[in-house]
């Protein structure tokens, strides 16, 4: 088992990296945002194409490294002709980095302040929405992100806000990296308004900077098609 940093070319699609061809019943899994869970005394890790048995995540769980509910991206190979279980497919050769989990709120905090250059989504997992940023800081650099939204807003199509804020000082040379972070929508989808069909539907920006009177600047998240709209059944 290892853990891996992935660059920024990873995050900046929508959605999945998807799955390579390797052979014919192998499959090199991309990039995958997953929400580590337990099973029937095995670790499973709940993904966009279904929950999948990861024993190589045994050690890790029981070091505490992970711990069931932990959020992580992560690469990985299924072998279909070496399937121990018809319940689940197996993974293997996993590499994997945790991602650190926020929630959405209606109390903007002060102290987040430090320019984001760009946004990806990664995808939805349950109700966990993974993403990455980017910063140019040092690599080992952490962040936190906030995301906040007004209760109040009588918007068609409601709006995030996400802002970023550095913890302690990285020590690595200063470059272009991307960062993941996640946040649960759980309270967002149960307090958001829904269509005839349960559908939660919203846009996100993410602070770029401030203008010369000091208000918070921010960039909409685009694809090349637009503004994102969100569209997201709850169910």
């Amino acid at each position: 088992m290892k853990k891996i940093i992935f660059s920024f070319w990873g995050v900046v699609m929508l959605g999945l990296s998807g799955c390579i061809k390797k052979g014919d019943n192998i499959q090199d899994f991309g990039i995958t945002p997953a929400i580590v869970g337990f099973d029937i005394l095995q670790p499973v890790i709940k993904t966009p194409y279904g929950t999948l048995y990861a024993p190589e995540l045994q050690s890790a769980m029981l070091t505490m490294d992970l711990m069931e509910g932990n959020t992580i991206l992560t690469t990985f190979t299924i072998n279909y002709d070496q399937q121990p279980s018809t319940e689940y497919y197996t993974v293997s050769n996993m590499q994997w980095l945790k991602v650190e989990k926020g929630w959405p709120s209606t109390y903007e905090a002060g102290d987040f302040n430090v320019p984001i250059e760009a946004m990806g989504v990664y995808d939805l997992v349950g109700n966990i929405l993974f993403f990455g940023f980017q910063h140019t800081a040092p690599k080992d650099q952490v962040f936190i992100y906030e995301m906040t939204y007004d209760p109040e807003s009588s918007d068609d199509i409601p709006v995030l806000y996400i802002r970023a804020k550095k913890v302690g000082t990285g020590t690595n040379a200063s470059g272009v990296n991307a960062y993941a972070y996640a946040f649960d929508m759980s309270s967002y989808f149960y307090a958001a308004h829904k269509d005839a069909q349960n559908k939660v539907k919203f846009t996100i920006s993410y602070k770029t900077g401030v203008d010369d009177e000091g208000n918070d600047k921010f960039e909409p998240y685009t694809s090349s098609y637009g503004i994102v709209t969100f569209e997201i059944v709850v169910e």
